[in-house]
């Protein structure tokens, strides 16, 4: 008998499966691009990360680098009209911004700016859905249960050693891009940039490893 699609989020069978943007397509201006990855998933568990995905849009493409990236600027004011649909949501917004001071790289206070506060548990979540994601596509296989997820946001090492290792890498444009490096074990570290600004580590690793 064939087995039914496996969700690649909760790991279960699913008799009748939604088609999942591992990478959200949310991230991407409109018209995304045709060739994004997709896979098998409970519509429940995809309903589940949708309001993070949109919360997680919003963050990155504020912070990262618009005066260079178009495609960020595209996405940014979006999420702008999206907010000026949701009132409760722009204050929430507008709430989270703190002024920071900005110094130059020998210290020199040249003044303040704005800097957004935003949920470590909820960027997480869609940084842990987008390496699970990519390690079945690459893999063909759901990420072990016994695997223990390590964030690292806006790293100050980015390890480059091990970039050149990597087994598994893409591009879409200048809006996402990754590199996986993988041991005999199924231990990876995935390495995630959002608009070619916003670097981020994800690390599956066995617990045997962590003690």
């Amino acid at each position: 008998m064939r087995r039914s699609p496996v969700c690649y989020i909760c790991g279960e069978e699913t008799q009748n499966p939604t088609k999942d943007h591992v990478i959200p397509r949310c991230l991407f201006p409109t018209p995304p691009p045709p060739n994004l990855i997709t896979l098998p998933c409970h519509s429940k568990c995809q309903e589940k990360y949708a309001k993070d995905e949109e919360y997680f849009r919003t963050h990155i493409s504020v912070i990262s680098n618009l005066g260079e990236n178009a495609n960020a600027r595209e996405v940014w004011k979006k999420a702008l009209r999206g907010l000026k649909q949701r009132p409760h949501q722009r204050t929430d917004l507008i709430n989270r911004l703190d002024d920071v001071d900005i110094q130059t790289p020998g210290g020199l206070y040249i003044g303040k700016a704005k800097e957004v506060k935003f949920s470590a548990k909820r960027t997480n979540r869609i940084l842990y859905k987008i390496a699970r994601g990519l390690f079945t596509f690459h893999t063909g296989k759901i990420l072990p249960r016994h695997m223990i997820s390590k964030f690292y946001f806006k790293p100050k090492d980015y390890q480059p050693q091990l970039l050149k290792l990597a087994k598994y890498s893409g591009r879409f444009s200048n809006i996402f891009s990754y590199s996986c490096v993988m041991d005999e074990g199924g231990s990876s570290i995935w390495w995630l940039v959002f608009y070619q600004s916003v670097h981020t580590i994800v690390a599956f690793v066995e617990k045997e490893l962590l003690k």
